[in-house]
């Protein structure tokens, strides 16, 4: 496994800007984006940390990327250490009004001299500007060099969004502060406490490999990285190697991004990452993707191509997760809804890079009938049979890279054929598997209802008011346990076989009903699957087996892929 080279340290913000560091935000990174329902969160907790209590305010994480010993690119937190800045930058247009209005003059020309060249940065004695110690990104840092951080009057008319949002966030701040109705004294204490109690989570990598491993780490225990921004920033910087390159393409590619993150939603960004990049190239894990990005896409023209392609398949990657998805009606493709429904059910994700793949290249009835030979296998292979995903995954990758390369279904379904299991795997596992309902009980009467049109085709299953009744009880009462006997009375309780269908409200009736008057009730179901159960005189261990064998029997002819037979 690739290590991971960072350190990690916590640090209040005065260490942080007030250490002679400089501090950057990427060129193409998003702009500022934070408005008065942050802003006002932030200045309650600023005001609650100092007012009432000498404990530190945690602020998250801060990731940064080493340029040299004095300078860092900031890959996560610039929305955090923007406010933060922009709060002192109040302070100091507060200051200077005092200043002007000859209010101890001195002594705040003073303050505010220090406290700018503590977190702002040195002013330039010829040009009267600032050499920041923070730089803003590409659409922000000339607003907020010019009038901000040189506390000059604001302009504020054709202006972009996010340089109104800079300058709201000042004004907003610049409000709280004159509300308080501080002194020059206190305008300095309340910065020197602020900066102090503010407490980051700093680390520090070496390159953006190192960042997008970190991002992944922390993201898979919760906390909540931009992993998209990174990405955006490397692609962008090839691009912009470019001298040709106008800044109304770049305005345009910058708009195929937003186009790309709009469609994921809420879908993670790193796994479609990985499954679009791993359906054109050899597998690669999640922690060496990154890596693998940076090795293969070294000149504008390639950065184009891979957004492109995650600009094209971000729509048919998200419609994937969701088979009631408006993509799908959109495309007239209600015939793909039942195989879509089954994977969603069963969080089977490891086809995505094959359906990427056959979605670009083949006419859309193959599409549909590759979809319909994926759920068979992943019912066989993944839900009854259980076998290691692990094995799937390189055939699945060869298999898409294939597709993307120019091949056919018949070829495909052939090459799929090695993670089919054969009949007499999948009947020996469909007649033992046992399944702990609660969770899974969805799951269950999908199985269930699925063999039920299969036995008749003719009577619709309205599934709203479907619900799974165990015979032999899940939690069985002492006259089930005196009728079937104790030794293994759980373990076939969760057998399949043990389950049937009923509709809501019989269900609850039915409960621990003993089996003789639960027979005659599904005697009279509509539901096949249900009667067979009638047709036993007792319920023992000998017909819960004999009729789970049943149902293997009707699964195979199921979900089975005529080809390979």
């Amino acid at each position: 496994m690739a290590t991971i080279n960072f350190d990690t340290s916590n640090k209040n913000f005065r260490e942080i800007l007030g250490n002679g560091l400089k501090y950057q935000v990427p060129r193409f990174q998003r702009d500022y984006a934070w408005t008065d329902e942050q802003w006002g969160d932030l200045w309650q907790d600023i005001e609650e940390v100092i007012t009432e209590s000498e404990e530190e305010h945690y602020m998250g994480y801060l990731v940064l990327q080493r340029v040299d010993d004095k300078t860092f690119i900031i890959i996560d937190g610039q929305q955090r250490l923007t406010t933060i800045t922009l709060i002192i930058i109040a302070s100091l247009y507060y200051l200077k009004e005092l200043v002007e209005a000859d209010n101890h003059s001195e002594d705040n020309q003073r303050r505010l001299d220090a406290l700018r060249s503590s977190y702002i940065g040195a002013l330039d004695p010829v040009s009267l500007t600032v050499e920041n110690k923070l730089t803003l990104n590409r659409n922000n840092q000339d607003y907020f060099k010019t009038y901000l951080a040189s506390l000059e009057k604001p302009r504020v008319s054709r202006i972009k969004k996010s340089e109104r949002q800079l300058a709201d966030a000042c004004k907003f701040f610049q409000a709280k502060i004159k509300a308080a109705k501080f002194d020059g004294e206190a305008v300095a204490n309340f910065v020197d406490r602020m900066t102090s109690l503010l407490l980051f989570t700093t680390i520090r990598v070496g390159s953006e490999v190192n960042a997008y491993r970190v991002f992944e780490t922390l993201n898979a225990r919760g906390v909540q990285l931009s992993t998209p921004d990174l990405l955006k920033n490397f692609l962008f910087a090839i691009i912009d190697q470019d001298a040709s390159t106008h800044e109304t393409r770049i305005r345009e590619i910058e708009e195929q991004w937003g186009r790309v993150l709009n469609q994921l939603g809420k879908h993670d960004f790193s796994r479609f990452l990985l499954t679009e990049w791993n359906r054109r190239n050899p597998l690669a894990r999640k922690n060496d993707l990154f890596k693998r990005i940076k090795r293969s896409i070294t000149t504008p023209e390639q950065a184009f191509q891979h957004l492109r392609s995650l600009d094209r398949n971000a729509e048919i990657y998200s419609a994937l997760q969701d088979a009631r998805d408006e993509f799908w009606k959109a495309h007239a493709l209600s015939d793909a809804e039942q195989s879509l429904s089954a994977l969603n059910l069963f969080s089977i994700v490891q086809p995505q890079g094959i359906l990427l793949s056959a979605w670009e290249k083949w006419e859309t009835a193959d599409f549909v009938r590759l979809l319909r030979a994926i759920e068979i296998i992943s019912i066989r292979y993944n839900v009854i049979c259980q076998k290691p995903a692990k094995d799937q995954e390189g055939i699945y990758n060869s298999v898409a890279r294939a597709i993307y390369q120019g091949q056919s279904l018949p070829e495909t379904l052939q090459e799929l054929r090695k993670v089919y299991p054969s009949d007499e795997e999948f009947r020996h596992s469909f007649a033992t598997r046992t399944f702990k309902t609660g969770k899974t009980s969805k799951k269950v009467r999908y199985l269930l209802a699925r063999i039920e049109r299969h036995l008749n085709p003719n009577h619709p299953i309205d599934e709203a008011s479907l619900t799974l009744e165990h015979i032999l009880p899940e939690h069985p009462e002492e006259a089930w346990i005196d009728y079937f006997g104790e030794e293994g009375i759980d373990e076939y309780a969760d057998r399949l076989g043990n389950m049937t269908l009923a509709t809501a409200g019989v269900n609850g009736d039915l409960g621990q009903q003993a089996f003789a008057e639960k027979s005659a009730i599904f005697g009279a179901s509509n539901y096949q699957i249900s009667q067979k159960v009638s047709k036993y005189p007792e319920w023992q261990r000998e017909q819960i087996q004999s009729r789970q064998q049943w149902l293997a029997d009707q699964a195979t002819a199921i979900w089975r892929i005529s080809q390979y037979s």
